[in-house]
């Protein structure tokens, strides 16, 4: 059958959710230290998460990988609580 663009139903596209991207700021914030910190972590540790992109205004990375990374990696003492 033919259908005209105007005549195709709705589509729920508020039930698809991109992935909630968060910036060295944001990484400080879920992780409780400084932005200097989180630039330290990124390069110590071999398992924290590759960067979703890299843009114009820096890298992003997924709030949830980095929420469990954190999960897996215990806080050590002089960590800031969050």
């Amino acid at each position: 059958p033919d259908v005209r663009p105007d005549q195709t139903p709705d589509r729920d596209f508020g039930a698809l959710q991109p992935p909630e991207l968060v910036s060295v700021t944001e990484i400080a914030q879920i992780l409780g230290v400084t932005r200097q910190r989180v630039n330290q972590l990124i390069v110590a540790y071999e398992d924290f998460p590759s960067p979703e992109a890299d843009l114009a205004i820096g890298r992003v990375w997924s709030r949830i990988k980095i929420e469990e990374w954190d999960r897996t990696h215990p806080r050590k003492p002089g960590r800031r609580s969050g």
